[in-house]
């Protein structure tokens, strides 16, 4: 994974029109609950099987906007209640496939950290 060398903030506002500019050059984004890139080095695991997955568990952020997009980012704020360090990271990157839960799998070769968003 390649990583940027500070998190940088981003509102839901500035996650929005990122999307968007991403979405028009036919990319996408995502969201990942996480302790940060740092330690997002690895595939995720499947909690229902306790295998690895293919790549990095994330929510698409999809052609959400307003209070919707800032649903879809805090969709996974539960797993603060077993780490207080989890939050939002915001990640590009090309899916390989989908999760236990139906969400995509990031590349971990193309997954790059573009930030965190500030609730």
């Amino acid at each position: 994974m390649r990583q940027t060398d500070s998190i940088r903030e981003m509102t839901t506002e500035q996650i929005e029109a990122l999307n968007d500019e991403y979405r028009a050059r036919g990319e996408r984004l995502y969201v990942r609950w996480s302790m940060g890139p740092r330690y997002d080095t690895r595939p995720s695991r499947d909690y229902v099987s306790g295998g690895a997955h293919a790549g990095l568990s994330a929510v698409e952020l999809g052609n959400w906007g307003g209070e919707y997009l800032a649903r879809r980012l805090a969709e996974y704020k539960f797993l603060r209640i077993n780490d207080e360090r989890r939050r939002a990271y915001i990640y590009a990157g090309e899916t390989v496939g989908l999760d236990s839960d139906g969400y995509e799998l990031i590349d971990l070769a193309t997954a790059v950290c573009i930030g965190a968003w500030t609730e």
